[in-house]
């Protein structure tokens, strides 16, 4: 079962979890997750829909996207590793 938690969505929403809350580049969760930065865009575009992620542009440079952890996404983000454990 431990295997369903350790890809995909549930991995990426429990890595920004982990992140405290703040943004992060789609480049540094494809490293940490050891995906391609395709699938972690595909990732966070579900997740996205789902409302448990935002996106914005930074304000430092308008060429970057950061990804940020909703309210909704931090409890499924608890939930998820309360299942996990």
């Amino acid at each position: 079962r431990f295997s369903k938690y350790a890809h995909g969505e549930k991995l990426v929403l429990v890595g920004l979890y982990k992140n405290t809350g703040s943004p992060i580049l789609p480049s540094d969760i494809a490293k940490e997750t050891n995906m391609s930065t395709a699938r972690v865009a595909t990732i966070l575009n579900n997740l996205e829909e789902k409302g448990l992620v935002t996106r914005e542009i930074s304000r430092t440079d308008r060429r970057k996207i950061l990804v940020a952890i909703t309210a909704k996404g931090r409890e499924e983000a608890e939930q998820s590793r309360k299942e996990a454990v």
